[in-house]
């Protein structure tokens, strides 16, 4: 077996669907050939890394052979040239789920988009954290502490002392070491049990062309690390959201999936070729107007299946697969609006 024969065996391999020929074959060559095993070792990391990103939703019938024949037709002519021969089985795998990574990665953390807790004040270690609260929430200060917001002045001795006038101390909460066991309490009861709503409120998608645009943009840098910062910022400069970096080969090649306005996506792409040397740059448009109208459909079957469903565990289930398609569909939706910018630094300069 040839390294290209085993390369296009990869994803099959590890998704368990090869045949008993296939896979010894497949195993003897990687036990022969360093290289091919080093690929597929890494291969194997992105692949474990993405699906721990991404919600399970079953897919339909006939998906798995569909999507192994399109790859097999168009990866060599695309994907591969692109990345000019360098590990086409991970720059394939990473590539091609990256790019609609707003349907496959709507569990990641989008950096500028969500609304994710925040630290402040955070310099160093010995610094103290500002506690971020509910503005609903009356902070608690305890006995020995200033009111929040008041000047701290150094003593003579240096260490910190309250500039306003000493006040009664809070009452301190009992210690759960004294509290009596005897005191009953409070048990789950058949009122507390959280309850799944009777109906699900569907989302409403229209019935429209969506397209998603694209650019592929491959950057040799000094530093990777340091340009994926740049690159985070230029990001936030321009509005774009983010993905998590995706790291591989030991750190050396990042790549990064960035979704801008279609009106500041060619600025933004040039700054970031900025970074370094461009290798290669690829500009496309995918029509996503089948696969956004199946899974609607897919979507709008299981609304209907549910209204007949009365298993509560089932009903949970279903509503998760509901969630998943909706966030799919809504990702969809807002992209088709927007570009993707898939960078892929790589140390080599």
């Amino acid at each position: 077996m040839k390294c290209r024969e085993a390369q296009d065996l990869f994803s099959p391999y590890l998704d368990g669907e090869l045949t008993a020929v296939e896979s010894r074959a497949l195993k003897a060559h990687l036990n022969a050939c360093v290289t091919c095993r080093a690929e597929i070792e890494t291969l194997r990391t992105i692949a474990e890394a993405l699906q721990a990103q991404v919600d399970v939703v079953k897919a339909p019938a006939g998906f798995a052979s569909a999507v192994r024949s399109q790859i097999a037709g168009e990866q060599r002519r695309e994907v591969a040239s692109w990345f000019g021969g360098w590990r086409r089985g991970v720059a394939a795998a990473v590539a091609s789920i990256m790019i609609l990574g707003g349907s496959l990665g709507y569990g990641a953390t989008q950096l500028f988009n969500r609304g994710a807790p925040v630290l402040i004040g955070q310099e160093d270690l010995g610094t103290t954290i500002v506690d971020v609260r509910n503005p609903a929430e009356d902070p608690v200060t305890p006995a020995d502490q200033p009111t929040p917001g008041t000047p701290v002045v150094p003593s003579a001795s240096g260490a910190p002392v309250d500039s306003t006038p000493a006040h009664d101390p809070v009452t301190p909460v009992e210690d759960p070491g004294t509290i009596d066991n005897d005191v009953p309490r409070t048990k789950p009861s058949a009122s507390n049990t959280i309850m799944i709503a009777s109906v699900y409120e569907e989302k409403v998608f229209l019935s429209k062309q969506r397209a998603i645009s694209s650019t592929m943009l491959k950057v040799s840098v000094e530093d990777v690390k340091a340009a994926r910062d740049k690159a985070f910022n230029l990001g936030a400069t321009y509005g774009a959201s983010f993905l998590p970096a995706e790291q591989i080969s030991n750190g050396q090649v990042e790549i990064l999936r960035l979704t801008v306005g279609r009106e500041q996506a060619e600025i933004l792409t040039t700054k970031l070729g900025a970074l370094g040397q461009v290798m290669a740059r690829d500009t496309e448009t995918k029509d996503i107007t089948s696969q956004f109208d199946r899974t609607r459909e897919q979507y709008q079957a299981l609304l209907a299946k549910r209204a007949a469903v009365a298993d509560a565990n089932e009903l949970a289930e279903l509503d998760a697969t509901l969630r998943s398609l909706e966030r799919q569909l809504t990702d969809w939706d807002r992209e088709a609006e927007r570009h993707v910018i898939i960078l892929w630094l790589q140390s080599g300069m």
